[in-house]
């Protein structure tokens, strides 16, 4: 078997729902600006030509990016399964230098083949990029509006599609996990294009499921709002977010005790009052791409320390 994970983060990256893989939404590295499959490289390699790294079998675990924590919990789970598995970043120029700051958005398909070239397949992809736009008015503009479903929807897409190629030249069984939101089902005042675009990607995940049904798994996860560990919420958004509150802070504390503040009063709001960690999405995630889940596909697990209102209806 071998493993992509295609995490957020970056130097923006807000691990959000997995924060792996885990949070709501996060901002993409510069890699990723900009939606769109690219040009294929000029020899297209194909699946299965790199040698496998280990007797166990699995080649690669491959990250965008994630944060640290994340990228930990996952390498360690993973590595008590295939301790031979390779980890490295998946990048336009995987496997040489990475991409460096301010470089020309990534070719989604170039990407993907330079992984498959390297460890000789694709087994399960993990997706957990995502925006969350902001303002100091607290309204976007339509060119936001467009950018965060292009990146929140359209580029899951491209990515599933693209990978779904590689699936079926294999012939293999594969699972795609995808990160949605507790938004998708609760709507809020001044998050509107993020609530309507992880709406659409709950539906996403059970649309690739019917089409690439019975050999590829498509799930997700829909976690609440993850403070903790996330560059989703730099300090300016935590303020504007105890402000909305009313909650009186010092505005003197730290980025963290601000974000700490943050994150108990989201958890009070929740059945269990437990804020949820990065660590819950990136458990969350791995069972649903391991091979426990073998007859579960086309649903999303909430993540959401149990929010009322995001209940099933």
């Amino acid at each position: 078997q071998k493993l992509l994970a295609c995490g957020n983060g970056g130097s923006a990256a807000d691990a959000s729902h997995l924060s792996a893989v885990s949070g709501q939404g996060s901002a993409l590295p510069p890699d990723w600006a900009t939606v769109g499959r690219g040009a294929e490289p000029a020899s297209a390699p194909q699946p299965g030509t790199a040698p496998a790294s280990g007797q166990d079998g699995l080649r690669a675990i491959v990250w965008a990016a994630c944060l640290p924590a994340t990228h930990d919990l996952v390498t360690r789970w993973w590595r008590t399964l295939a301790p031979t598995a390779r980890v490295g970043p998946l990048t336009r120029s995987l496997g040489s230098a990475p991409v460096s700051e301010g470089a020309s958005p990534v070719s989604i398909v170039a990407a993907l083949r330079s992984t498959t070239a390297l460890y000789g397949g694709l087994d399960i992809l993990i997706n957990t990029a995502a925006i969350f736009p902001t303002s100091p008015t607290g309204t976007i503009g339509d060119a936001a509006w467009s950018s965060t479903l292009d990146l929140n929807v359209t580029a899951n897409y491209i990515l599933a599609d693209e990978a779904a190629r590689i699936f079926a030249a294999q012939d293999l069984d594969g699972s795609i996990v995808l990160t949605s939101s507790a938004n998708a089902v609760v709507p809020k005042r001044g998050s509107e294009a993020y609530d309507v675009s992880k709406a659409a990607l709950s539906h996403l995940v059970r649309e690739l499921a019917v089409s690439l049904a019975p050999k590829v798994r498509v799930n997700g996860i829909s976690p609440a709002t993850v403070v903790r560990g996330s560059t989703m919420f730099p300090r300016d958004r935590v303020i504007a977010s105890l402000t909305k509150y009313n909650l009186a802070f010092d505005a003197a504390a730290s980025d963290d005790d601000l974000r700490n503040q943050l994150a108990a009063f989201y958890a009070q709001r929740t059945l269990t009052h437990q804020p949820i960690d990065p660590a819950d999405c990136a458990q969350a995630i791995l069972f649903l791409a391991g091979p426990h889940p073998r007859s579960t596909t086309g649903h999303l697990i909430p993540v959401d320390a149990g929010l009322p209102e995001a209940f099933l209806r």
